[in-house]
């Protein structure tokens, strides 16, 4: 759970929520969600022109 105030970080793809000190950790080794394993890549693709 999250606190008032606190910072999160939402995933693009699956709108997964995670304290950031923990899933920066998670994404040096990973390129996708802990939880569901949705790749992040596919979301930063769609970002370019």
């Amino acid at each position: 759970m999250f606190e008032d105030e606190e910072k999160v970080k939402i995933l693009p793809n699956c709108k997964h929520c995670y304290h950031p000190e923990c899933v920066d950790a998670w994404l040096v080794t990973h390129s996708s969600c802990p939880l569901c394993r949705s790749s992040l890549e596919k979301s930063l693709n769609t970002d370019l022109p």
